[in-house]
Order: C-alpha cells, then sequence, then structure tokens
C-alpha cells in the first residue's frame, strides 16, 4: 500500500487498487507492486474501475476482525487483477486461479459431496394400511432428494394421527427426537392423505397439528425454504397449498427437519435438494 486505507469493522472488503510495478532495491530481477486506492468505494462510484487494476483483499477491521483500524501503508495484501494487456497483469493472478475461487470449488465439492442420512416419519390415521404407502413415500423422497447415490435411508417410522393433541405432539416427539433417527441428518414428516379414496384428501386438522407440534419442537426456522417447499408442492397439487410446510433444526441442531403433505411430495422433495446440502455441510460447521 502507497497509503494508509481505512478497514471496515463490519466486514472484510475488496479494495478497488491501481497497481504500479516496482523493482526492488537489492535485485533488479526481482519487483513488487505498489497500490493505490481508487478513492471513495461505493457501489455507484463505476467510474473508478476504469483507473482500478484490481481488487485488494482486505480484512474485516477492529476487534472482532483483525484487530486493527487502518492497512497501513507498506503492508502486503493479495490482489485479484481485473483482464488487463499488459504484461504485468498477464503474469498475475487472476480470479480463477485465486484462493477465493479455491476455497468455492472446495466448499461447493464438500456440499455436494455430503450425503443426506434420511430418516421418515409418515403421520397417518390409517396405520394399518401405512406400510405399503410408505414405499411409496420412501421411493418418491429418494428419487426427489438425489437417489441412492446422494441419499441413504436411516429409517422410518409410521406414526397414529388418531388420537387427541397432547398423545400426538408425544409421538411426534418421539420419532423425530428417539433413538430411531440417531443417525439421520435430515428428518421428513410427511402427512398422508386418507386412502381407499380416488383423490386422497388432505387431513386438514391432522396437518395443523403436526405443523404445530413440529414449530415448537424445532429452532432456527427456515421460513423461506418452507413457503419456497409449499410453492412447489402446489405446482404438482394445487391442494398442497393447504398444507403448513415447516423446516428448522432438530436433535440440538444435528438435523435438519422438513414437514409436509405427501401431495406435490416430489416436487417440494427437487426445489429444497440443494438447499439441503448446504444445510447439512453447515450442521457439521
Amino acid at each position: 500500500l502507497t497509503k494508509d486505507v481505512k478497514l471496515d469493522k463490519g466486514r472484510p472488503e475488496y479494495h478497488r487498487v491501481s497497481l504500479q510495478r516496482a523493482q526492488t532495491p537489492h535485485d533488479k530481477l526481482q519487483y513488487s507492486y505498489h497500490a493505490t486506492s481508487t478513492g471513495v468505494q461505493r457501489s455507484s462510484r463505476v467510474l473508478s474501475l476504469r483507473s482500478a487494476d484490481g481488487l485488494m483483499m482486505l480484512p474485516r477491521g477492529g476487534p472482532l476482525g483483525c484487530g486493527q483500524d487502518v492497512a497501513k501503508k507498506g503492508q502486503a495484501y493479495p490482489v485479484l487483477l481485473y483482464q488487463s494487456s499488459s504484461y504485468a497483469m498477464r503474469c498475475g493472478t487472476r480470479f480463477s486461479e485465486s484462493m477465493h475461487r479455491r476455497m468455492l470449488e472446495t466448499k461447493v465439492k464438500v456440499e455436494t459431496s455430503e450425503k443426506l442420512h434420511l430418516g421418515i416419519v409418515v403421520c397417518t390415521s390409517e396405520k394399518e394400511e401405512a406400510s405399503g404407502r410408505l414405499d411409496k413415500v420412501r421411493t418418491i423422497l429418494m428419487n426427489s432428494l438425489g437417489g441412492e447415490d446422494h441419499v441413504e435411508l436411516v429409517n422410518r417410522v409410521v406414526c397414529d394421527m388418531e388420537a387427541s393433541y397432547d398423545a400426538i405432539a408425544q409421538r411426534l416427539n418421539e420419532a423425530v427426537c428417539g433413538p430411531a433417527m440417531d443417525n439421520a441428518n435430515v428428518i421428513v414428516v410427511v402427512v398422508l392423505g386418507k386412502s381407499g379414496q380416488e383423490s386422497n384428501p388432505l387431513p386438514f386438522r391432522t396437518g395443523l397439528d403436526v405443523s404445530h407440534v413440529l414449530r415448537q419442537m424445532t429452532t432456527k426456522h427456515a421460513d423461506a425454504m418452507a413457503m419456497r417447499l409449499r410453492k412447489a408442492a402446489a405446482s404438482e397439487d394445487a391442494l398442497a397449498a393447504l398444507f403448513e410446510n415447516s423446516v428448522g433444526l432438530v436433535r440440538n441442531a444435528s438435523s435438519v427437519l422438513i414437514s409436509c403433505s405427501d401431495r406435490g411430495l416430489g416436487e417440494a422433495g427437487t426445489v429444497v435438494r440443494s438447499s439441503l446440502n448446504h444445510l447439512v455441510a453447515m450442521l457439521k460447521k
């Protein structure tokens, strides 16, 4: 740096700088770059991009950052170079070769390679018939979440909803937080419609009870993700819009929980697949 630059205490910063190559005093074959700030860094100052040769990666300032408030003259920081026709710039580091690009690629590889360990809880008032329909639910979920290469089924539990609200709450708590889901990092609670009818009507009251109970069990509610799931399910089956979906963390934030109905289940699983990979990767941090 040729001059002091004030650091942002709230976050790291990509600071626009112009560069000038300078030879070292003791060895003319060695050289370094002197970086000068282009001035005010507002996003509206697009004109300053013309005089900038790259983005200097400055750390977050203050006690929560690097411990200093100013990047001082003479200090060295990495710079991501813009495209340039000059020889000096062509020899420099591009964004495609930068550590941030490598970090991003590593993060994507980790998240996409992280296997989902799936636990399924089926809520129904017809327990004796649920086992056959459970196979269909399992197949739809496995396929929509990426298939056997990306999803491993940990356990399946049938939860009888033919009971009072307190009993339903107790059964759901045992199914989700009990030993059956010890190895699951994703738990999907599916409320089944009634069998024996062509339209399989959604049990509206059961859906409300399940959503209310699960809402109290979860932490860090992902309401935006729940809305995406609801819209996706409704795009496959309009009646799915009547179900109150919920997404959050359970089991001391070691598992992601999703509640949905069996209507529009395939489309719902597909739309949240990438988000689930990210959430599961974050659970380990």
